[in-house]
């Protein structure tokens, strides 16, 4: 006979008047203490123990809950749309960051709205700016950008977004940040395939890394 089955045969003490106790034991070193030795009877043990969650159990969960809400902003009474993800998007494939936010609407989308997003330009100069057509039949809005140059991790970004009726009325607008965690340099100085067929690059023949030995020829500012 296997050696946890014949031990299996133990039984703990008799259990107090408080549920999921034994005298002296804590549930949870009971539980232990019974699946140590090899103990079988996992049901009886899951009755036992499961009616009166401990508090250290619950509070953990509460706290991943709060992390994951707090990646959305939440709108206010009256508003058309709240920011429901946000993020820069690298494809090391073709060497390319972008900026993606997406919105979720709060009341029926409108035939002819658009949101106008103004996203901070990493490389210095002038926004960049993005006019994303309001389809009503989609549940959520996503707007992206064009390729970027210079993302510089943990660097918070700039990014506003007005939403306008089919007559140009702002009916809202939402402003937030967003920060990447990697920096664009992680990327290769050309894209690693091109054209319709996925062809190698003939650029980084000699590179199969993609970094070429005068880089991408972007200068970015200090």
């Amino acid at each position: 006979m296997h050696p946890a089955r014949r031990v299996s045969r133990w039984r703990a003490p008799a259990a107090s008047a408080g549920l999921g106790r034994t005298t002296g034991t804590t549930c949870a070193a009971f539980l232990a203490d019974r699946l140590a030795i090899g103990e079988t009877e996992r049901p009886r043990i899951h009755r036992k123990c499961s009616r009166r969650p401990a508090k250290w159990v619950l509070t953990p969960l509460l706290l991943v809950v709060a992390v994951l809400c707090g990646c959305r902003d939440t709108g206010r009474p009256g508003d058309y749309f709240e920011i429901s993800g946000r993020l820069f998007s690298f494809n090391y494939r073709v060497a390319t960051a972008v900026y993606v936010v997406t919105l979720r609407p709060l009341q029926p989308m409108q035939r002819g709205q658009v949101v106008v997003a103004t996203f901070e330009n990493p490389a210095g100069g002038a926004p960049i700016v993005v006019e994303q057509k309001v389809w009503p039949n989609l549940d959520k809005v996503t707007i992206e950008s064009p390729p970027l140059e210079c993302v510089v991790k943990d660097r918070p970004y700039a990014v506003s977004l007005v939403v306008r009726s089919g007559a140009g009325e702002a009916l809202q607008k939402l402003e937030t940040t967003i920060t990447s965690n990697l920096d664009q340099s992680i990327l290769p100085d050309r894209p690693l395939v091109i054209g319709p067929v996925y062809e190698l690059n003939p650029d980084l023949a000699e590179h199969p890394d993609g970094k070429l030995p005068e880089g991408d020829g972007v200068e970015c500012p200090a």
